[in-house]
């Protein structure tokens, strides 16, 4: 089982994530777990522009866009790092590297901004001004990455299996909802 979560800052992906993996027993990837294996296995300097998600200039993006094949060896070194046959895996383009998969559930959370900026308030402990300014900076900087990476809309419904609002239910109730569709589609 695989299930890959993109998902929106503020928007309690990563939680969500965490709580799946909690729930199946299987390990859950970050980028951080991700960079330590990446530097346990000595493949991190070849990954390491892809765990930075540096921005660029555009005639670097334009340059990187023409050069699918360059990003294509980048995806397929990142999935050759991850070994278990389960694991839940949060960002990193997981969609798009897994989507050809049998046993994937590809997730995206989104979330209204006021929730956003009310859980990114509380978890970073800053201001309403200062939390809706990260929240903006941090997706337009996972939209660019994926798009680099990808050529794909990141957040477009149609290159997710599920996409789910988090602050209709909250946190933990999505993760349950999100459970019962991922025992029917494995039923």
């Amino acid at each position: 089982m695989i299930i890959t979560v993109g998902r929106e800052c503020g928007s309690g992906g990563h939680a969500i994530g965490e709580a799946l993996a909690a729930h199946y027993g299987i390990r859950c990837y970050d980028r951080h777990i991700l960079v330590s294996e990446a530097k346990a296995r000595g493949m991190y300097d070849e990954l390491e522009n892809f765990f930075s998600e540096k921005p660029m200039d555009s005639l670097l993006y334009s340059i990187a866009i023409n050069n699918m094949e360059r990003n294509a060896t980048v995806l397929k070194q990142f999935h050759e790092l991850i070994t278990e046959n389960s694991f839940v895996l949060i960002g990193r383009c997981g969609n798009y590297i897994y989507k050809n998969d049998e046993d994937v559930t590809t997730l995206f959370i989104h979330s209204d901004m006021d929730s956003k900026i009310e859980r990114t308030m509380h978890k970073q402990n800053m201001d309403r001004i200062k939390a809706k300014e990260l929240i903006e900076y941090v997706d337009s900087k996972r939209e660019a990455f994926h798009k680099r990476y990808t050529d794909e809309t990141w957040g477009d419904a149609r290159n997710y299996q599920l996409t789910v609002n988090s602050s209709v239910l909250g946190v933990e109730q999505t993760a349950e909802q999100i459970i019962a569709f991922i025992d029917k589609k494995h039923r």
